[in-house]
Parts: structure tokens; C-alpha cells; sequence
């Protein structure tokens, strides 16, 4: 039964490779350089990561295309309160990032469009300090999901 399960996980990987289910995805095809405008630090650290990940050759200011981000914002709502005591028990976060694609002369080569991501997250009794703590994880990973949103959105439309 040992020297079965190797192999049967053996193929069950080249089953679903054979799909095409895992195959990577292209090299983003923009034609030149790119530079990220605006945005905070962390976006546009993410972006280029993602960007560059992704085979586009990142410039300074004499880029060939600009990817402009439109100030990003969140906004936290209450979702629930613990009846008995009426403290905050669950909250929703949204994220929301406007963003431009122009080329070096200023000229629109995407239409502008936005992306949002949203989370809800628990707060747990008495573990009220780990709250900001908690919500900035929780801010990063949306950044970084609004960044690989962002890169196949450009990837969809490049003709990827």
C-alpha cells in the first residue's frame, strides 16, 4: 500500500498538470517601460512587485506607459455587537483603489477603472490591543490583493 500512494499522487499531479489547470501565466505584454504614480507607499510597493513579477521592466520618469492610482481609501463599518455587553463584535473593511493607464504623452490607453476589496473580521474578548494590530495585517493583504487585481486586470486586457 506504501509504493501505491506515491504513485498515485504521482499521477494525480500529472493528470491535472496535463489540464492545464497549473500552467503559468504569460509575461505581462505592455509595450515599454511602466512607472506607478500616487498611491500610498505600500500600494505602489506592491504594484511594482507584482508588475515586475510579471515581466514589465519598471522606469523613472521617461517611462512609456503610466499606471496613475488615485488616492486609495478604506472605510470600516460595524457588522455586529455582542448583545449582552454591547461591545463591537464584528467588523467589514473595504478598499478601494481608482487607477488610470496613460501613455507618456498623457494620452488614455485604458479606460479608468477602480478596484475594491472587502473583509469582515471578529474581535475577540478581551483582546482588544490586537485589534490594530489585526486590522493592519488585514489593510496589507488588501493592499497586496488590490495589486494582483490591478496586474490582471492590465494582464486581461494586454491580450493575455
Amino acid at each position: 500500500m506504501r509504493i501505491f500512494l506515491p504513485l498515485i499522487g504521482a499521477l494525480l499531479g500529472l493528470a491535472l498538470a496535463g489540464c492545464g489547470a497549473f500552467q503559468p501565466r504569460s509575461a505581462l505584454d505592455l509595450p515599454g517601460s511602466v512607472q506607478v504614480q500616487g498611491g500610498s507607499f505600500e500600494l505602489r510597493d506592491a504594484l511594482e512587485a507584482r508588475l515586475a513579477g510579471s515581466g514589465v521592466r519598471l522606469a523613472g520618469g521617461d517611462a512609456d506607459l503610466v499606471l496613475a492610482v488615485r488616492p486609495e481609501g478604506f472605510q470600516e463599518r460595524l457588522l455586529s455587537v455582542e448583545p449582552v455587553r454591547g461591545e463591537a463584535r464584528e467588523y467589514q473593511i473595504a478598499y478601494e483603489v481608482r487607477y488610470t493607464l496613460k501613455d507618456g504623452k498623457g494620452q488614455k490607453v485604458l479606460e479608468p477603472g477602480d478596484v475594491k476589496v472587502v473583509r469582515a473580521y471578529r474581535v475577540h474578548r478581551g483582546e482588544r490591543l490586537s485589534r490594530t494590530r489585526e486590522r493592519a495585517v488585514i489593510r496589507d493583504e488588501m493592499r497586496r490583493e488590490a495589486a494582483a487585481a490591478l496586474v490582471r486586470r492590465l494582464h486581461a486586457t494586454s491580450g493575455g
